[in-house]
């Protein structure tokens, strides 16, 4: 039940547009990229902000509204540790995007609740904007606003959330108003422009440079927007990549684009090169690494920390071998070197769990976005067991929020 519970909500049309994209490019012999981020969310860096970033120099908190929810629970501290404990009450609903500020604060895309959370660095959670439960498409004060399909979400430099909501990209800003920058919630399109005339495909993940531009992959291209909502592409993406995903940017705008089997590096000047990976394994084997040695399979989002390190979350509920799961974080040093640093790689035995744990005692169910905190940390949004986790740079995973398993929208 929970697999099929699991495909419905989070994998959506890319569990099936992409093979029967493969397929027809079998049978006419070659062929584009596909899309890859359907029903994805995304990364970051303490310097430069991404899908999953860490926030730059915010020092605002984006958003004052409640979004009419229930009475926020309360953060206790352990007595005999200075660490905060989760609030017992907080509960998500296929939480998939994940950002932190320069405060430490973390913000959820909750999607299935159809609203923006908030986790401070003490573990308290409250919803700033949404309604909670209600699918739409309003723009306005936070408590009042409405979303369609949260995905990804990143912070500016300057403390704006920007979130992906379905076919749009839409703006909290610090005084607590939503508005939409660019495309248009309920219509598909492809169309460089500004503010509602642009279009977009199937949207992905987001990234925020240190300059405030905004990118975010749209099925087999990466867009740019100004802040203003003016929209342009600067990567189609072609064969050998397979279809467009994770998405990060650095401290020199150097942008990083995740594909279904590699990273690759995108300059300012607009060269590309492959990072790590990309190579299409069809047994789904991940494998360790350096540069092109290593194998990634189903890259999800990532992010990168203050020194230049990126991680990425890798999900992948049924291989084509047998009914294993695939659910891991992975770092990727500055030379390109692969290190598995948390969750089971893909076997035909493993199932979906919530463990918390070292390395590969812990379990994810459907990892999707991650952010580098200013905390030294990362955190996950573990999508299909309704949590929030914290992965120490060692491969220490935590539970912070949520219950595993449990769907609420409770703060």
């Amino acid at each position: 039940m929970d697999m099929v519970k699991h495909f419905t909500r989070a994998w959506g049309m890319r569990a099936f547009v992409p093979a029967l994209f493969g397929l027809l490019l079998a049978a006419c012999g070659g062929g584009g990229g596909s899309g890859g981020a359907s029903g994805n969310p995304s990364p970051s860096s303490s310097t430069a902000n991404t899908s999953g970033g860490t926030g730059g120099t915010s020092t605002d908190s984006p958003g004052t509204g409640t979004g009419g929810t229930t009475t926020p629970g309360t953060t206790t501290t352990d007595p005999s540790s200075s660490t905060p404990t989760p609030s017992p009450t907080a509960r998500f609903y296929a939480p998939r995007g994940i950002t932190s500020d320069s405060q430490g604060n973390l913000y959820v895309a909750d999607g299935g609740n159809y609203v923006i959370r908030k986790i401070t660095p003490n573990l308290k959670v409250s919803t700033i904007a949404g309604t909670v439960g209600v699918k739409g498409n309003v723009d306005g004060p936070a408590a009042s606003a409405q979303f369609t399909d949260l995905r990804s979400i990143t912070v500016s430099p300057s403390g704006t959330l920007y979130v992906v909501d379905q076919y749009a990209i839409r703006a909290l800003s610090t005084d607590g108003v939503v508005t939409t920058l660019a495309g248009n919630v309920n219509e598909y399109g492809y169309d460089d422009a500004v503010g509602s005339a642009a279009r977009f495909n199937t949207l992905g993940n987001l990234a925020v440079g240190k300059d405030g531009t905004i990118y975010v992959t749209a099925n087999d291209a990466v867009r740019k927007l100004t802040p203003d909502g003016a929209v342009s592409t600067v990567l189609n993406a072609r064969l050998p990549m397979w279809g467009l995903s994770g998405l990060t940017i650095d401290g020199h705008d150097n942008l990083y684009v995740g594909d279904w089997y590699g990273i690759w590096k995108l300059s300012p000047r607009g060269e590309l090169s492959l990072f790590a990976g990309g190579k299409k394994d069809g047994n789904s084997m991940s494998r360790d690494g350096t540069g092109s040695d290593a194998v990634l399979v189903d890259i999800r989002n990532m992010t990168i920390d203050k020194v230049g390190v990126l991680y990425i979350t890798e999900s992948q509920v049924e291989g084509p071998m047998c009914s294993g799961t695939h659910s891991v974080v992975r770092k990727i040093d500055q030379n390109g070197v692969v290190t598995t640093i948390a969750g089971k790689p893909y076997d035909c035995f493993n199932s979906p769990g919530s463990s918390d744990g070292q390395g590969r005692t812990a379990n994810f169910f459907y990892p999707e976005g991650i952010t580098a905190n200013i905390d030294g940390n990362l955190y996950v949004a573990d999508n299909s067991n309704e949590l929030i986790r914290r992965v120490t740079p060692d491969g220490m995973v935590t539970t912070i929020a949520g219950k595993a398993r449990e769907q609420g929208s409770s703060d």
